[in-house]
């Protein structure tokens, strides 16, 4: 094997199980001037690889000769089709001496651009909740299938009854994929209630998660049915991933200025420290290649909402997630 695939394989596996250290990674082989380089580059090019080319412009984004690479990131752009590594790559391009010789894209209402990107955002949002889904079903199929390898036919009827469980959730999904035009619009939000409401629904699909909401539940803000399910809805399933069944969620609200925070704390362990700098930015799951979008869907939609959210330490080598939102004046 070539020392380029060898190299390219380590730099993969990294994006995988420590982004932070995939990007310290690259940067050290970027800064060596290595004759590998333009291979690895190649390689990232290829259809598939779109969390290495999200992970290499953001490592590169601020860096001053970054200008070194415009070209595999111009040509990267031209052809990714993955929201968020796309949204890396021009980010990393832009300021750089060669963003002039660059096609300006048409923004006009109704172009074939516009189209295709709110398509690309829509379904790639659905594609992401149904993959969520699909685990269930696909956890219950692994079971029966060891069951019936050990011979243990006892077992396969639980299994089974789980297996409809998670069938009937899907089919619930695909339902709600046809909503009314309302559920994107922006209206004024009681985000106690309407969490409350959004935690209902969650127990109607997957398991019931015990929720308290503590300080100034009053408040109001401007959002979307659309924007805030993919905000907390996101943060529901990865605390339930995390923890299983009892998962329990307390959000303290505290209201600032013409700012509300909200502090979201689970029964989990928090997030690892490794993931402070590249939670948000970085799609990331060491479980499964194409997991890990929903932090970064989480910060689109409050970031669409005029708010931010990041990682705060709440205790030492203790993360949980801070979500700082404006608040409407009633």
């Amino acid at each position: 094997m070539a020392d380029s695939d060898v190299i390219y394989k380590q730099l993969s596996r990294a994006v995988l199980e420590d982004p932070k250290a995939a990007r310290s990674f690259f940067l050290e082989l970027f800064g060596s001037d290595s004759p590998y380089l333009p291979e690895i580059l190649s390689l990232a090019g290829r259809p598939g690889e779109s969390r290495v080319r999200q992970t290499i412009a953001n490592a590169i984004r601020i860096h001053p000769d970054k200008s070194r690479i415009i070209d595999h990131l111009l040509t990267w752009r031209d052809s990714e089709v993955d929201e968020f590594a796309l949204r890396a790559i021009d980010a990393a391009i832009s300021d750089t001496e060669n963003r002039a010789q660059t096609v300006v894209r048409s923004r006009e209402l109704g172009s074939s651009l516009q189209v295709s990107e709110i398509y690309r955002y829509v379904s790639e949002r659905l594609r992401h909740k149904l993959r969520n889904a699909m685990l269930g079903v696909q956890n219950q199929s692994v079971g029966i299938r060891s069951a019936i390898a050990r011979g243990n036919l006892d077992a396969i009827p639980a299994h089974i009854a789980k297996l409809n469980d998670s069938m009937l959730i899907l089919g619930r999904m695909l339902e709600a994929a046809e909503v009314d035009p309302r559920y994107f619009e922006l209206k004024p939000t009681t985000l106690s209630a309407w969490l409350t409401e959004m935690n209902k629904r969650y127990a109607g699909q997957y398991e019931q998660v015990g929720l308290e909401l503590l300080g100034d539940t009053d408040v109001q803000i401007t959002g979307s049915d659309y924007l805030l399910e993919t905000t907390f809805w996101n943060i529901w399933v990865n605390a339930q991933q995390a923890i299983g069944q009892n998962t329990k969620i307390v959000i303290r609200f505290t209201t600032y200025g013409e700012k509300v925070r909200l502090l979201i704390i689970d029964n989990g362990m928090g997030f690892p420290v490794t993931l402070r700098e590249v939670a948000f930015s970085q799609t990331y799951s060491s479980k499964h290649p194409s997991r890990g979008r929903g932090l970064m869907e989480t910060q689109d939609a409050i970031e669409r909402l005029g708010g931010s959210v990041r990682l705060t330490e709440v205790a030492p080598a203790e993360l949980r997630i801070e979500i700082k939102l404006p608040i409407r004046r009633r």
